[in-house]
């Protein structure tokens, strides 16, 4: 599977990232929890091997985990 070439998560990790790991594994008080920060995750959809969707794509949301969306589908005879 192929992810994106996303520079700011090398080995050193971009500024956000590093803040949540100081603040949740070394007990650093440094404010991580008070901020309002966007969550950036990136989404795969199927695709054969060595063949990459165009449905790829990063995502944001403002609250972890998303909002619940329900959906009903309803099965009958015919389509």
């Amino acid at each position: 599977m192929d992810y994106p070439n996303d520079e700011r998560n090398a080995a050193n990790g971009n500024p956000n990232e590093m803040c949540w790991f100081d603040y949740w594994l070394k007990g650093i008080d440094n404010g991580a929890m008070d901020e309002s920060l966007p969550v950036k995750g990136y989404m795969m959809a199927g695709a054969r091997k060595e063949n990459t969707s165009l449905k790829n794509r990063w995502m944001y949301f403002s609250d972890w985990p998303p909002a619940l969306r329900i959906q009903s589908w309803y099965l009958h005879h015919g389509r």
